[in-house]
């Protein structure tokens, strides 16, 4: 299925974002797949919180971030062009910003879904080289080959609280919508940790 993959919020439906065909929305209990738009090239997607938008990367050309409903044949808003390529991870749980990872620095940054405004860094000098933000918005999960080989971490949203949350190599971090548990792929196997902000720095061990 391309690229990347995403669910909804409500378990539903997933959108699938494939440089071949055009991104695509799946609804599960349908069975059903439709183009949302037409248009090649839309990478990287991220859902807002209330599942009716999609926000992807579009790229081809200069690289700019696309806020498209989710039906098919809706009609892309530009939110902001960027200069590099980069990753949109998440829209952050109040609905406003859009967090992405830059491919070149490894920085963490964040854009006004509306367009307006400057972004911010999140975190910077981490190497990532994807994120998720947690459901509280307080901590961002990352993987990064830092180390020497790529691990997951996790970090206060400015810096701070470093943990690394992997042992022995680990990737592609999402959170459990309770924001305690995390989840990362660690060659074939799927991993689960559990986090307590309290205890950033002695969280439990992978299973």
């Amino acid at each position: 299925y391309g690229r990347r993959v995403r669910v909804s919020p409500d378990g539903r439906r997933l959108v699938v974002s494939d440089e071949r065909g055009g991104p695509w929305l799946v609804e599960l209990d349908r069975d059903r797949r439709s183009r949302i738009v037409q248009e090649e090239g839309y990478e990287y997607p991220a859902w807002t919180p209330d599942g009716r938008a999609v926000v992807f990367v579009k790229t081809g050309g200069p690289f700019e971030f696309m806020l498209v409903e989710a039906r098919s044949g809706a009609l892309p808003r530009r939110i902001a062009g960027i200069a590099e390529e980069s990753i949109v991870d998440d829209v952050t749980p109040d609905g406003r910003p859009v967090t992405y990872t830059s491919a070149m620095s490894g920085d963490v940054r964040s854009v006004p879904l509306d367009g307006t405004g400057p972004g911010k860094v999140l975190l910077r000098g981490t190497g990532a080289a994807t994120s998720a933000l947690s459901p509280d918005g307080r901590w961002i999960a990352y993987w990064s080959t830092v180390s020497g080989q790529a691990e997951v971490f996790v970090e206060r949203v400015g810096g701070g609280d470093r943990t690394q949350v992997s042992t022995a190599g680990g990737g592609s971090p999402r959170w459990a919508r309770d924001g305690h548990e995390l989840y990362f792929v660690s060659g074939a196997r799927l991993m689960a940790a559990r986090f307590a902000a309290e205890h950033a720095a002695k969280n439990g061990k992978p299973s």
